[in-house]
């Protein structure tokens, strides 16, 4: 199932897998995270930080409930040598190195990685086909301003946009100056 990035998430991931159905999330809302936090091993409950991208032991690891995060420090020592100091956003103090991880920005990382794969890029081309639909029956065709009560006609104005906009697609198509894609799915790719 191909979805827009408010639907992204472990939890509506895992409930997908549930039911046997793989999400796609195109794109993410908010900011992006690093790609380094992807290589960060935590345990089961992600409580605790296992293994780190450059192999350094922490000289300690608190979690913190209020907002899920891992707050692992290290010795100045260890970090001066670490090329993704300035990508994990390690705060520098006199003797130790400090670093706020959680579970789910590990989770965001990977998703971010994947998303960078042409399997993703093909299935983001595929959801832009479809969320114009949406976006022609708001703005052109006003959607959402019904101006009709009850149920009925309620119906027939939305349906009658609708048909007004499949009619101007058969038009266009039949003069030959409509640009229609093709599903990049069904398509073979071309060497």
């Amino acid at each position: 199932m191909i979805a827009d990035g408010a639907y992204s998430g472990t939890e509506n991931k895992e409930l997908a897998e549930e039911k046997n159905v793989e999400l796609i999330t195109t794109d993410f809302t908010g900011k992006d995270v690093d790609p380094i936090f992807a290589e960060y091993e935590f345990n089961e409950d992600g409580t605790r930080v296992i293994a780190f991208p450059m192999g350094n032991q922490p000289k300690g690891c608190t979690y913190i409930k209020q907002n899920s995060m891992c707050r692992v420090s290290f010795f100045l020592e260890q970090s001066q040598n670490c090329p993704h100091r300035n990508e994990c956003q390690a705060k520098l103090h006199k003797r130790t190195v400090i670093v706020m991880v959680s579970l789910k920005k590990r989770g965001r990382a990977k998703l971010q990685k994947e998303m960078k794969s042409e399997k993703y890029k093909l299935y983001g081309k595929t959801r832009n086909g479809v969320e114009t639909i949406p976006s022609i029956l708001r703005n052109v065709y006003h959607a959402d301003r019904v101006r009709a009560r009850g149920t009925i006609r309620t119906r027939f104005f939305t349906g009658s946009r609708v048909a007004a906009l499949n009619f101007r697609k058969l038009f266009t198509f039949r003069k030959g100056l409509g640009r229609y894609a093709e599903n990049s799915l069904l398509v073979p790719q071309r060497a």
